[in-house]
């Protein structure tokens, strides 16, 4: 398995977009819990949340913002 910096993640995230699905990756530093405040105010409705931890453990969580189920 190749390891991934979080710079090619990100330049690989800033081009995905299939059936409509807008992504945005947020690189200002901003904590999970104000990024998750963001969403809620623009009414997104599916999140997924990729740090240091995640990419090291090759997984990645999808968040409902509806439901909260993950």
């Amino acid at each position: 398995m190749t390891k991934n910096s979080s710079s090619d993640i990100h330049s690989s995230l800033n081009d995905f977009d299939i059936d409509g699905n807008r992504v945005e990756v947020e690189q200002s530093g901003k904590k999970v819990r104000e990024a998750m405040d963001k969403a809620n105010l623009e009414d997104i409705q599916k999140t997924i949340v990729l740090g240091e931890n995640e990419v090291s453990a090759n997984r990645y969580k999808m968040k409902d913002m509806n439901s909260g189920e993950q």
